[in-house]
């Protein structure tokens, strides 16, 4: 029997291509021996399809969700899609794939038709897929950058991507560094500790760090908007900055991986050998 695979995706970002996007998934599936049991469509801002994925994940041991591009994941403002969002990304050894174009800009996440959605099921077929190897919130004040040192540590040495780990550093603290420009005080951080419901909203850092063949995409979230910001970060690789669907602002890069640094097989379909933990 196949290994049972779940599909979930998000209708407001669909959209139009509902259809092809659903097409795609299956064809994914089918050509890398997945069962995809059920895809799960949640509509607008509830969390009930979100909530049956979970459970059916636990019911059935199932690891393996494919969804369109990790927008569809992104927890938004909204505290219960967060916590079952952060449930799901928690469970040891599950991997989570996207259907991607292989083209030489990161996948933000947003709904790009020419990127990360295919056009047609002859496109389908050259889907590369991508695993989040690692995904962490990281406090405001005093520990964020030790925080983030030992977090991308940690991921990218277990993944055999060590030589990354500099780069990815740069942007993640680089962000930090700018938060920490605007100032938040330490105050608020304090009673955020001690009393989080009465502490006034404050800016919820996230770090997605997701790999394809030949790339890692580190991809940092905040909730504060500051798009017009510019990247100065003096990395080499292609990099950015920009307002996703959801609110906020998401400052990327995409580093490419050495060959000798592991580097993924350049066959396409394969499967990353660990998921995100």
């Amino acid at each position: 029997m196949r290994p049972i695979m779940y599909g979930y995706l998000r209708l407001e970002l669909a959209g139009d291509d509902l259809g092809e996007i659903e097409a795609a998934m299956g064809e994914f599936a089918e050509r890398d021996g997945w069962f995809l049991a059920e895809i799960f469509r949640e509509d607008g801002p509830r969390t009930g399809e979100l909530w049956r994925l979970l459970h059916a994940a636990y019911d059935t041991g199932a690891r393996n969700v494919i969804t369109p591009h990790p927008g569809h994941l992104a927890p938004g403002r909204n505290p219960e899609r967060s916590k079952l969002i952060n449930q799901l990304t928690g469970r040891r050894r599950t991997q989570f794939w996207y259907l991607d174009h292989n083209e030489i800009d990161a996948v933000h996440r947003s709904q790009r038709r020419s990127r990360d959605i295919p056009g047609s099921s002859q496109q389908a077929r050259d889907i590369v897929p991508r695993t989040l190897i690692g995904r962490f919130e990281l406090p405001l004040f005093p520990d964020a950058v030790l925080a983030a040192r030992m977090q991308i540590h940690d991921v990218l040495v277990r993944e055999g991507l060590r030589s990354l780990v500099e780069q990815a550093e740069q942007l993640v603290l680089g962000v930090l560094a700018e938060i920490t420009a605007v100032g938040e005080p330490s105050i608020f951080s304090e009673l955020s500790a001690a009393y989080p419901q009465l502490s006034p909203p404050h800016n919820l850092v996230q770090v997605w760090l997701i790999r394809q063949r030949g790339h890692l995409e580190v991809q940092v979230s905040e909730t504060a908007i500051r798009v017009n910001d510019p990247v100065r970060f003096g990395l080499d690789a292609p990099h950015g900055r920009y307002c996703p669907p959801t609110g906020g602002t998401l400052t990327w890069a995409r580093l490419p991986i050495p060959v000798a640094g592991g580097a993924l097989p350049a066959v396409q379909g394969v499967r990353a050998r660990r998921g995100a933990t």
